[in-house]
């Protein structure tokens, strides 16, 4: 079972539904690089999630984008 493990945002709550659509998006491309399951956790300073990420989790690489949040 592949998992996704996620840090939040402290002051970005909805970051989950964010990540989720990008997840759908890249399935949408490449089905067979879903993740069986998502863990959304944790608290970083920042802002932004790296996709980049979560495109080298599901196997390939985006060193550019950024998911606003």
């Amino acid at each position: 079972m592949k998992i996704l493990h996620l840090s939040d945002t402290h002051h970005h709550i909805d970051l989950l539904a964010e990540v989720e659509s990008a997840v759908l998006q890249v399935g949408e491309r490449m089905p067979d690089s879903l993740p069986d399951l998502v863990i959304h956790t944790g608290d970083v300073m920042g802002s932004g999630f790296n996709v980049a990420e979560l495109t080298a989790f599901l196997g390939f690489v985006d060193t550019c984008s950024k998911l606003d949040v």
